[in-house]
């Protein structure tokens, strides 16, 4: 496309009647998505990226809930093995998808991005969200989530809240 008068008119007229298409930056979709995986308990982490995040989070039947992480964030790096123990806290409970995403190189649509890394947004069915931001509370950063994941667990309607291990 040749950058003149014609083409610049074209390209803002498009843009205010609504008909341009943005542009979002996706890595390729991994050829396994499985990031974790623990088959004694049949317990996975599943690697989203930015054009299967949508399709993933928007699933009316199940709730996800999303690390976003980046790869040069020393916080996340700390943060996996904590965010692995409430996967397997909670593996038990049925319709709840753990997932990640690395947020630097996956652009989103506004109302999913997040500022800080790293960050847990939980998804409720279509419904509603809750973010969770971790900065550097290392100790309190398990109390936060679980204590938001049992708050997940009140409001969504049909989980056995026998199952829920809340501190």
């Amino acid at each position: 496309m040749d950058l003149n008068s014609d083409n610049i008119y074209q390209f803002l007229f498009n843009i205010s009647e609504g008909l341009a298409v943005p542009f979002y930056r996706t890595t390729t979709p991994p050829s396994n998505p499985v990031v974790y995986f623990n088959s004694l308990f049949n317990i996975s982490v599943v690697e989203l990226v930015g054009s299967t995040f949508t399709g993933t989070v928007m699933d009316p039947t199940k709730d996800v809930i999303v690390a976003h992480y980046s790869k040069w964030c020393a916080h996340c790096l700390s943060f996996w093995p904590l965010y692995y123990s409430l996967v397997f806290s909670y593996h038990s409970v049925t319709n709840l998808l753990f997932t990640r995403i690395d947020s630097d190189r996956n652009d989103l649509l506004p109302c999913h991005q997040v500022e800080e890394f790293p960050s847990i947004v939980i998804y409720l069915r279509n419904r509603y969200r809750i973010i969770i931001l971790f900065i550097s509370l290392y100790l309190h950063i398990i109390v936060i989530c679980r204590s938001a994941i049992c708050v997940y667990l009140l409001v969504s309607e049909d989980l056995n809240l026998k199952s829920a291990n809340c501190i």
